[in-house]
């Protein structure tokens, strides 16, 4: 028994007539009379009472018909909700972003957002470590941001909105902040305090193999935290531990007046932040948040 059927019940059994039935369904006569015999066959029971010059319910069909319309509201209350949810996820974008970004990007991007377009709630999602950037739209995200390029497809859209050079934070104390800008050389035997190679392989062999072109041969102890674990490695420098390799960013948000940045002088880093989303997500009020992401400085 399916819901047509249930729905041209309810109205015989209201109107009492199967021509007023008809009309109120906005179908031929035969077809209701024909759809009540069926429903009365598979449940073996007789629901109106045709014997009179007026139809009848019978008890068992005034009972179906109290069951009926008790099926049917609550779909329609399941149909409201769905309707509901689809348009509150209209105006919902779902953010997701990879460890380690430049620190006042995802903040500033938000705030722009929420200022620009009040209407659209946003959320944000932390990425997992190395993602397929094409399965994350099936996750429910709208819009991701990654340190890495992103191969543009037929379902998946992308932009570089970041770029921020890798220098060294160091005590302010150690006797390389008296330099404006540092070797990779300089930085031979230094305590280092980084990212574990296991956290993201690819981005760790990258980093080291342009400072080991530049001369440099490794660190004398290497304190390793997780990807992203900014505040630990900075801890670290800040009492005199360790050097890091850190965006100036990082070293700005973190605040604390004995850690300073040096720019490398004879090698080039940097994090370049990628936008990547799915043009068929990205809608409505959706659409014009692109025109918000920001532009790389070079």
């Amino acid at each position: 028994m399916d819901v047509r059927q249930l729905r041209c019940y309810v109205a015989v059994a209201e109107e009492l007539h199967f021509g007023r039935a008809a009309v109120r369904l906005h179908i031929a006569q035969p077809a209701v009379s024909q759809t009540v015999k069926a429903i009365e066959k598979q449940l073996g029971l007789v629901l109106l009472d045709r014997s009179g010059r007026r139809v009848r319910l019978t008890e068992a069909g005034a009972l179906f018909l109290d069951e009926s319309r008790a099926v049917l509201a609550r779909l329609d209350d399941a149909m409201g909700a769905m309707v509901r949810y689809r348009e509150d996820e209209a105006g919902h974008l779902h953010i997701g972003v990879a460890a380690a970004l430049p620190p006042d990007l995802v903040p500033r991007l938000v705030a722009r957002i929420r200022g620009e377009h009040p209407e659209l709630a946003v959320s944000v999602h932390p990425l997992p470590a190395q993602p397929e950037v094409a399965d994350l739209f099936d996750t429910g995200l709208d819009l991701v941001l990654v340190r890495e390029p992103v191969r543009r497809g037929r379902r998946i859209a992308c932009r570089v909105v970041a770029r921020e050079a890798i220098g060294v934070a160091l005590p302010r104390s150690h006797p390389l902040a008296a330099l404006e800008t540092i070797t990779a050389a300089q930085l031979d035997g230094q305590p280092l305090a980084g990212f574990a190679r296991s956290a993201d392989p690819a981005a760790h062999d990258a980093m080291f193999a342009v400072l080991r072109a530049a001369g440099y041969t490794g660190p004398g102890v290497l304190h390793e935290a997780h990807s992203g674990a900014v505040d630990a490695s900075m801890r670290l420098v800040a009492t005199g531990g360790a050097v890091s390799l850190k965006l100036a960013g990082e070293v700005r948000t973190f605040g604390n007046p004995d850690v300073v940045w040096r720019p490398l002088a004879d090698t080039h880093l940097e994090v370049t932040v990628t936008a990547a989303w799915c043009p068929e997500r990205m809608t409505g009020a959706r659409a014009e948040v692109l025109r918000l992401l920001p532009r790389p400085v070079r």
